[in-house]
């Protein structure tokens, strides 16, 4: 069961063959989308402290409470 709905696994085949000039069926296409997507996800799912500073984590802190006050 694809936990993408149809046109994103369409979109995915699409660019797949911009990109290679090769086709995929629809089962590949579907296995290469959701690991991208998974891979998309751990990667924004990553706490700032793991991948920068802590300065850095400071200040990303402090833009996110000053965009929820604003928001």
């Amino acid at each position: 069961m694809s936990l993408l709905p149809p046109h994103a696994i369409d979109d995915f085949q699409t660019l797949w063959k911009q990109h290679y000039g090769t086709e995929l069926s629809r089962e590949d296409a579907t296995q290469h989308a959701h690991q991208l997507f998974t891979m998309v996800r751990m990667i924004v799912q990553t706490p700032p402290s793991c991948t920068q500073a802590s300065t850095d984590s400071d200040e990303t802190e402090r833009i996110a409470e000053r965009e929820h006050e604003e928001g």
